[in-house]
């Protein structure tokens, strides 16, 4: 119950309004877990005694001030490493082999309860402005702004919308690739447990993806895992004969040099958006 109630709880500032209503759905799903549970209860022969009783304490301790003086802190604490783990899952679901599938509706953040949360109306309206802002952006070579602007408000879900767009948009511009090889990454350095890596590749291109992990080793709430500070030499080791190439950012646009190296670190990769899509390019012209 506490798991479900930090997954789900609406992000600061809770209006009154919001608070009840999230209260009043924790409740039904409560129930629902606890019939499907099997155990005390059912549907077929409702204990209506002992759910009332789960439903009892819910309204006991989201009515308590220790209580949630404790738990409302503690969330915040975990809320943003959500935030980011978030953006990771959504970056390997889009980039790994096989067909990406998006959940209507949690192209956003998502704070719902299964049944019969996830059945509520989607607001698209919101979801095309976002993307309307996001393409705008792209077209007019100010991405990296909206990102820095995004990343303000991150609990509002238009981070990940924009990573989803420049994802997709990266599947259908080298969609051979993600036809073709699945290549993982060596990593390196202090924090290389804490990083995923890999290439796909084609016979013309070569994208490499890189993206954090248990972020909490690394970044504070708030803190974005971006620049050099933070990742203290951590690096990723490209194939040979990616060698001499140019790396351009296809979410920021950005053109990483590398030289002769075979490394990159992570942190001149991630500068600005905390997941990074590459391609490679040997001219930039």
């Amino acid at each position: 119950m506490y798991q479900a109630m930090l997954g789900t709880c609406p992000a600061a500032p809770i209006e009154a309004y919001e608070w009840n209503d999230w209260v009043n759905r924790l409740c039904e799903y409560i129930v629902k877990s606890v019939r499907e549970e099997k155990v005390h209860t059912n549907w077929t022969s409702p204990n209506v005694e002992y759910e009332e009783k789960f439903i009892g304490f819910i309204k006991q301790i989201t009515t308590d001030q220790r209580f949630l003086e404790n738990f409302l802190r503690f969330k915040e604490e975990v809320a943003f490493h959500g935030l980011l783990n978030s953006l990771s899952q959504t970056a390997l679901n889009l980039m790994i082999p096989g067909v990406p599938d998006i959940y209507q509706g949690t192209e956003l953040l998502d704070f719902s309860f299964v049944d019969p949360d996830n059945r509520r109306a989607v607001d698209f309206g919101l979801r095309k402005s976002i993307l309307t802002k996001v393409k705008k952006a792209v077209e007019g070579g100010s991405i990296v702004e909206l990102i820095e602007k995004y990343k303000l408000t991150p609990t509002d879900g238009k981070l990940k919308l924009l990573l989803t767009e420049r994802a997709l948009k990266s599947r259908s511009e080298y969609a051979p690739c993600f036809a073709g090889d699945y290549i993982p990454v060596e990593t390196n350095g202090r924090y290389k447990e804490i990083v995923i890596a890999f290439l796909r590749k084609s016979v013309d291109h070569t994208i490499l993806v890189i993206v954090p992990r248990f972020t909490t080793e690394i970044a504070n709430e708030g803190q974005f895992p971006c620049g050099s500070n933070m990742w203290s030499g951590t690096s990723v080791e490209i194939p040979q004969t990616c060698k001499s190439m140019h790396w351009k950012n296809l979410i920021t646009g950005e053109i990483l040099e590398v030289g002769q190296s075979t490394k990159l670190l992570v942190g001149e990769t991630l500068r600005v958006f905390p997941i990074g899509i590459f391609v490679a390019v040997s001219d930039l012209g």
